[in-house]
């Protein structure tokens, strides 16, 4: 292989609604949600990247990306087992909420994943 493709999605229209092809049965979220599924996925990445070069990422943040990294590596038959279906590791909102959080905003009780 001479070259290198990254992952590419159309997300060009005004309302993020793209049928894929003119006559696609295709859900016309799947587009945008595959993006928003798969930059979340490499931002939960970069966090634990973050941790193992600095160590001064909270532990509320590396516990999430663990877990969001670790779907990555399930199996096909996990997968089907847990889903009904092959799909990508799903990041919570909750999650999410607190991997955009700054550490101050952890310290702070922002957080509330963890709280009951």
């Amino acid at each position: 292989m001479d070259a290198f493709y990254p992952r590419c999605f159309i997300l060009h229209s005004n309302d993020r609604l793209v049928k894929v092809q003119e006559n696609s049965q295709q859900d016309p979220m799947y587009e945008w949600d595959a993006f928003q599924t798969h930059f979340r996925m490499l931002w939960a990445e970069s966090i634990l990247k973050r941790h193992h070069e600095s160590g001064k990422v909270r532990l509320e943040k590396v516990l999430i990306a663990l877990n969001v990294n670790e779907q990555r590596l399930w199996s096909f038959d996990e997968l089907m087992e847990i889903y009904g279906e092959v799909k990508e590791a799903m990041v919570l909102d909750a999650e999410w909420e607190v991997l955009q959080m700054s550490n101050k905003q952890i310290e702070d009780g922002e957080a509330n994943l963890f709280k009951k």
